[in-house]
């Protein structure tokens, strides 16, 4: 955690390091908080940086332009913990969602040089990772390969195993086949 006594400084310590939520106060020395949220958002997505903007009850305008501007949420003066909390959990926890999806996402699928469509070796490269997957047709049995979904799975690395099944589905999903 870490805080800020004015807008330049919360915008230097965003940049300077892994912060994971900002909660932004409307009024700060130096510029304003729906400045500094503009500037946050001109780096930095709802998705990837959420910003939680604290003001006072009798702001709606204001409140109404920090959403417009991309603001995430807002708790309103005098802060009210037990909501404050459970706003920060709530954007904290999307934003974890989101980040899975979009490294999901980032994995990308590519068929071996010469392949044909009914090659039964499946490739995706995600990082620095190959992710290795036997589908499981004539020329893959050949080469000892299995049919079963779970043997081509078991080769998938761990660390990639869940955000790999999850493109899988969606993948399936969008291709209108079964889930």
């Amino acid at each position: 955690m870490a805080l800020a006594d004015s807008g330049a400084r919360a915008l230097q310590i965003v940049d300077a390091g892994e912060i994971d939520l900002v909660l932004l106060d409307s009024m700060m020395p130096g510029m304003t908080g729906l400045e500094v949220l503009k500037l946050l958002r001109a780096t930095r997505s709802p998705a990837e940086l959420p910003v939680i903007m604290v003001t006072a009850v009798c702001e709606s305008q204001k409140i109404a332009e920090a959403l417009d501007s991309g603001a995430n949420d807002y708790v309103t003066k005098p802060v009210d913990y037990t909501v404050a909390l459970a706003r920060i959990r709530s954007q904290l926890s999307r934003a974890k969602i989101e980040k899975a999806v979009r490294q999901a996402k980032s994995v990308t699928r590519w068929r071996p040089r010469g392949a044909t469509t009914d090659c039964g070796l499946g490739l995706a490269r995600r990082q620095d990772r190959l992710l290795d997957a036997v589908e499981g047709d004539a020329r893959a049995r050949r080469r000892g390969g299995s049919d079963s979904p779970d043997e081509w799975l078991s080769r998938i690395h761990p660390a990639d195993k869940e955000g790999f099944t999850g493109a899988l589905e969606a993948n399936w999903k969008e291709a209108g086949g079964p889930v």
